[in-house]
């Protein structure tokens, strides 16, 4: 990773999460009609107000819940991703008894 944290930086990491919590990889599909459709339970990056947000799609109409309450830098919300990241496989390994 270069010194300069992209959106994709941040996608890509969230994505991470959502596979270790065994949710929904897209907050978005699209359907037949070419309309997007919003995936229940998918985490999904917020922006707003030059701050970034984790957020948890609720039903299909796009309804957004926050995880982290607070707005932060890009920096700031990959770190805290990726901390979440490492407190879900270390629970996975302690529930497992490694």
């Amino acid at each position: 990773m270069s010194d300069r944290l992209t959106t994709h930086d941040l996608e890509r990491v969230i994505a991470i999460l959502a596979r270790e919590l065994n949710l929904p990889d897209k907050p978005w599909v699209q359907d037949a009609s070419g309309r997007h459709i919003s995936v229940d339970g998918a985490l999904a990056l917020d922006s707003a107000y030059g701050g970034y947000s984790l957020v948890q799609i609720v039903g299909t109409g796009g309804g957004e819940r926050e995880i982290t309450t607070t707005r932060q830098s890009k920096r700031e919300l990959y770190r805290t991703v990726s901390a979440m990241i490492e407190v879900v496989r270390r629970a996975k390994m302690w529930r497992s008894g490694k």
